[in-house]
């Protein structure tokens, strides 16, 4: 599936079906970040080096700068230039699909034989093309086009075939997908270097216990690595800012997330569309400080307000009253002084 930063996941999940083989007997398709880590798959790029020049050159351009984000094509061509063996490409014929979309017949497109390497990464570029952070729609075969996520972010193959689905957001529904609390807003905006080193032995680690899990050949008495699902990472998110790291937001998420299998109460309703609007302005309220203040405060002061009315006096209530007003209390402190 499509990513965007957290494409390093993908190269971790691919390193490791590399390792057990499961490439010599596959076809692959993929979209956006999804193409990149399925030809450099195929065409036998070395994922260690790539993940290199993530770490090392992209990351640092991207954060150097308000520009450095909406860069991105630069850096997609550049590490096909340097990783994507080329000179391989007949490799790629009837064994990889990449998928892109077609803004002129408001259509996805599927392309599985390349004319030359130039045809090849034109195709990539535009399934990468997310609009504006990898650059504006262009003409590609008579047509204008944009990333192939726009329509298909996960493209499986006809019906009744064998499919191993792979994705790196944390939401989404895959075979292969992060076993550790991923921040959606990595994908527009990458995290810092440490992290993104931890996102690509993350993907290396879900792909051979995956692997070890449903028995496939060669997965025999692997031994899976648990540096990363171990990993207690500095970055701070919404949830942990207030709580903690990493441990403590998955904490959170796995309780959350039993409240919504209870009974239909005000209190699920509230966590449920709390959960919700927090995925969808989850790119805000890390840039912003602010917005995660404002957030709490009027949170807290909304459940005060039913508690005084008296419309709500159960103790589940009272635990989320006095949850909210620590987060008010502590936001209201962090961003003050």
């Amino acid at each position: 599936s499509g990513g965007g930063w957290l494409m390093v996941y993908m190269y971790g999940v691919c390193k490791a079906l590399r390792q057990l083989k499961v490439d010599e007997r596959a076809k692959f398709i993929g979209t956006s970040a999804g193409c990149l880590s399925v030809v450099s798959l195929v065409l036998d790029s070395d994922f260690d080096a790539i993940c290199d020049s993530v770490v090392h050159d992209y990351v640092p351009a991207a954060r150097a700068s308000w520009r450095g984000p909406f860069q991105m094509r630069d850096y997609l061509v550049d590490a096909v230039t340097r990783h994507a063996n080329v000179d391989n490409i007949h490799k790629l014929h009837g064994k990889v699909t990449i998928v892109y979309t077609s803004l002129s017949a408001w259509a996805t497109r599927r392309v599985s034989r390349f004319k030359n390497p130039v045809h090849l990464l034109q195709t990539m570029v535009a399934s990468c093309c997310a609009t504006p952070l990898v650059g504006l729609p262009f003409q590609h075969e008579g047509e204008y086009v944009v990333d192939g996520g726009l329509l298909d972010n996960q493209p499986l193959f006809e019906d009744g075939v064998r499919t191993i689905t792979v994705t790196p957001n944390v939401f989404a529904a895959a075979d292969i997908r992060p076993s550790r609390y991923v921040p959606p807003w990595w994908s527009m905006y990458p995290p810092t270097q440490r992290e993104m080193r931890w996102l690509f032995a993350l993907g290396y680690e879900d792909g051979l216990a995956w692997c070890v899990r449903r028995g496939l050949p060669g997965a025999e008495g692997v031994e899976v690595p648990t540096e990363a699902a171990t990993y207690r990472g500095e970055w701070k998110t919404v949830v942990g800012q207030v709580a903690g790291y990493r441990s403590v937001e998955d904490a959170v998420l796995a309780v959350a997330g039993l409240l919504l299998l209870s009974e239909e109460t005000v209190t699920s309703s509230v966590i449920r569309l709390e959960i919700l609007l927090w995925r969808l302005v989850a790119v805000v309220a890390a840039l912003l400080q602010w917005t995660t203040v404002l957030w709490a405060v009027l949170a807290a002061v909304t459940l005060m307000g039913l508690t005084l009315l008296g419309q709500h006096c159960t103790l589940e209530f009272v635990v989320v009253l006095g949850a909210h007003l620590t987060v008010a209390v502590l936001k209201l402190k962090e961003a003050c002084w």
